[in-house]
């Protein structure tokens, strides 16, 4: 019996030796070093191009202003207020994405022996974004609803709005674009992190 035992173990330890490779530095148990200069590289991308929407949905409060200080038309009006709300929640959402990646940068910069803590903390902050990015291209998607309708409306009234929704329109997709490219370069810092 206690030979059986005994080459029983001998038989698991051979085929434990076979299968255990040595730790590597991407196993989950391993030493996990990710690539900072690449994550700061995109958190810095996110936070320009996360700027440029914050920007260019100012813009287009703007023109929405612009058309409800003109406009008569009820349905012009409603459009035009609806795009004005859904701008203003994209320039919140975009600036709340940048000091997040400006936040990466930093705790980047000021980590001395935090690594794995800063990994967590960022892979968190890398789905906030991505979270945010969601929000807004949602919100993008209405405001070119939105801006759909007052063209439709606008050709049968006047031409003043009508360019005014067109440029929004071009907006949007710009807007769009950025959302999307800050949707890549989320997923980016988080298949970095290991996640």
């Amino acid at each position: 019996m206690l030979k059986k035992i005994v080459l029983s173990l001998a038989i698991v330890f051979t085929s434990l030796s076979f299968v255990m490779q040595p730790i590597t530095a991407n196993a989950a148990w391993g030493v996990f070093t990710p690539d900072w200069t690449a994550i700061q590289a995109d958190a810095a991308q996110v936070s320009a191009d996360a700027l440029v929407i914050s920007a260019q949905a100012a813009e287009t409060m703007n023109m929405a202003q612009a058309i409800m200080s003109t406009e008569t038309d009820a349905d012009v009006l409603a459009s035009a207020q609806q795009i004005y709300t859904l701008a203003a929640q994209v320039e919140t959402d975009a600036n709340a994405i940048a000091v997040t990646a400006d936040d990466i940068n930093a705790r980047i910069n000021g980590s001395e022996g935090t690594t794995l803590q800063l990994s967590q903390d960022i892979l968190a902050m890398a789905g906030d974004i991505g979270t945010m990015a969601d929000r807004i291209l949602v919100t993008e998607g209405e405001i070119g609803v939105m801006a759909d309708r007052i063209v439709t409306s606008e050709n049968l009234i006047s031409s003043s709005s009508l360019l005014m929704a067109q440029d929004m329109a071009s907006l949007t997709i710009a807007s769009t674009e950025l959302t999307a490219e800050i949707i890549n370069l989320s997923s980016d810092m988080m298949h970095q992190l290991g996640s």
